[in-house]
């Protein structure tokens, strides 16, 4: 398969007043034509910040201290922000966590998605407007037209992420990376906005990189899916793999906080001792070692490498890689 996205050794860091934050480490991922790829972890696990960097959107005080970003052969963090500011959207589609965020309340919908249009295409304002009503229509938006003139506040939260799907692929971008895309809507909700992303896989042959917190999310709609946790990808295989046969330890206790129908009201999940490492006091050895109940004086002092254990199944834990 082609790769569309490539990934090579990122590393993204804050400076800030109380340190330097390493936020993403040593990242390394392919997103390939058509795929629809995982990224999952919990909060802070800089699975957001790794985005922004692909899309060139990280603010001071951080910045990309190492790596590479590879966009159909282009290296993506030696353009200027000129041609950047035309690859954003045009190519890579960045759907925001909050979709609240990706507009402005003192401008109608129609108007965001009609200069997003205009930014890219050299088209008529009226062929622009045309376009941003289908488009609405095309995302479940009933009364389109007349819909398109309201402003965000007056959209509900379904709504407006429709709203935010349609401006994110008004020039048919050949990447969408989608940032918790269901957060903060209802079951019912989040279902439709899944079901949207596949159509949208399919009928535009785009790509999408889904970054959530939830693996019901992963479960539903990925290929493959990349296990974060504290700026490291720990484990990386297709879907069906990380149900199957989850090899770290981390990725084991996410699974296992699931709750599932066949759970009773005396049901205990499990939970996992301790915090998530400091990002400002790492050290040489592996991240989730404070946590982990498989420690070993060499999980001190060494990060283990992410290794591929079978085919397509990589994961970075020395216990992992000597049981196997």
């Amino acid at each position: 398969m082609e790769n569309l996205l490539e990934v090579k050794n990122l590393n993204t860091y804050f400076y800030t007043q109380n340190g330097v934050v390493k936020a993403v480490r040593d990242v390394s991922f392919s997103l390939e034509k058509k795929e629809i790829l995982g990224v999952v972890g919990e909060s802070g696990s800089g699975k957001s910040v790794m985005c922004k960097s692909i899309m060139g959107l990280v603010e001071n005080p951080g910045r990309i201290v190492d790596g590479e970003i590879i966009y159909k052969g282009t290296q993506l963090q030696g353009l200027r922000d000129n041609e950047m500011r035309k690859l954003r959207g045009r190519d890579i589609a960045y759907l925001m966590q909050n979709p609240m965020s990706a507009f402005n309340p003192m401008h109608n919908v129609e108007k965001h998605i009609v200069d997003s249009i205009l930014i890219h295409e050299k088209i008529s304002k009226k062929e622009a407007v045309n376009r941003a009503i289908e488009l609405l229509d095309k995302m479940g938006i009933v009364e389109a037209e007349k819909n398109s003139k309201k402003y965000p506040h007056q959209f509900s939260g379904g709504m407006l992420q429709r709203a935010a799907i349609a401006m994110a692929i008004a020039c048919n971008p050949q990447i969408l990376i989608a940032d918790e895309p269901t957060t903060a809507l209802d079951l019912n909700i989040q279902a439709q906005i899944l079901k949207l992303l596949k159509e949208l896989r399919e009928k535009l042959d785009m790509s999408i990189l889904v970054i959530t917190h939830n693996f019901g999310v992963i479960w539903d709609i990925c290929d493959r899916v990349n296990v974060m946790y504290a700026g490291n990808i720990v484990e990386s295989a297709s879907v069906k793999n990380i149900y199957k046969n989850p090899l770290h330890p981390y990725t084991r206790a996410l699974l296992g906080s699931i709750i599932t129908m066949e759970m009773d009201k005396n049901s205990i999940l499990p939970t996992l001792q301790g915090t998530v490492i400091d990002m400002k006091e790492i050290n040489d050895g592996c991240d989730f070692a404070s946590r982990c109940p498989y420690v070993t004086e060499e999980c001190k002092t060494n990060c283990p490498k992410l290794i591929e254990i079978e085919k397509g199944h990589f994961v970075q834990c020395h216990f992992v890689s000597k049981r196997n």
